[in-house]
């Protein structure tokens, strides 16, 4: 097994897509996610715009510390320093689904160290497992639109 470092570039594009594709907006959020939501306030959800895009950038936020420490804790030499990313470095490019598919793929097998340790939590890794497989089943399926 061996880790690969995303680049920022790779983080903000998969941000950028998940954020803004219609087919994914209703596939972020768990029904138990939505549910907490719910609990704490009525009115918070469905979530404004900008709330959304604040949900989707924590969980890709999240992605690129898990994928950085995998790889400092199987090859790095000193302290581990964690960069902190700002929304802007979230800004990237729409993937195709076929594109989001491979990045999300390789990502979740990335977040892995080479001990096969994960420091994803378990509901992102959920999440992100539940992302592939959407994407991956609408693909196979040759829904139109997804390709």
């Amino acid at each position: 097994m061996s880790t690969i470092r995303f680049k920022i570039k790779e983080f903000a594009d998969i941000a950028t897509t998940l954020a803004l594709d219609a087919r994914l907006n209703d596939r972020f959020l768990s029904s138990a996610e939505i549910g907490e939501l719910v609990q704490l306030d009525r009115n918070a959800y469905p979530l404004s715009e900008k709330d959304f895009l604040n949900e989707v950038k924590c969980f890709v936020h999240r992605l690129y510390i898990a994928n950085d420490l995998a790889f400092e804790t199987s090859y790095g030499t000193g302290d581990i320093v964690i960069k902190r990313l700002t929304a802007k470095e979230l800004d990237g490019e729409f993937l195709k689904p076929s594109e989001l598919l491979k990045q999300l793929k390789q990502l979740r097998y990335n977040v892995f160290n080479n001990a096969g340790y994960t420091y994803l939590g378990q509901k992102d890794e959920d999440k992100l497992n539940g992302l592939i497989a959407y994407i991956r089943d609408n693909l196979e399926a040759n829904v139109e639109g997804w390709n």
